[in-house]
Parts: C-alpha cells; sequence; structure tokens
C-alpha cells in the first residue's frame, strides 16, 4: 500500500508499525476464537480509531 501511494516512514514510524501488528496478530486470534463480542463492522471501527493517525493516510 505504501508503495503505491508512495508513502514513506520515518524508523520512529516503522518501531509504531511493528508493536501496532505485533500486539494485531495475538488480537485477530482472540477474535477468530470468540473472546469478543464485536460484530467485524464494530471490530474494523474500533481498530481504525486506535490506529496511529501517521499510518491513516495509507489505510
Amino acid at each position: 500500500m505504501c508503495k503505491i501511494k508512495n508513502i514513506q516512514f520515518e524508523d520512529k514510524d516503522l518501531l509504531l508499525l511493528d508493536v501496532f501488528c505485533g500486539g494485531a496478530s495475538i488480537m485477530y486470534q482472540h477474535y477468530i476464537l470468540g473472546k469478543f463480542d464485536l460484530s467485524p463492522q464494530q471490530a474494523g471501527k474500533t481498530l481504525y480509531q486506535m490506529f496511529p493517525d501517521v499510518f491513516k493516510i495509507s489505510w
């Protein structure tokens, strides 16, 4: 996505991305196993709101 939109992140942004994506993988496992009572739309909206602003431009 970043290549298509010609977006380049600084190292501090890549650090945030590593932390966010690493945590997201566990969250996805929990979601699939039914730990959260949220629709896909509710979960997506909540995740997007948590996403750091610097990454919203690439989403």
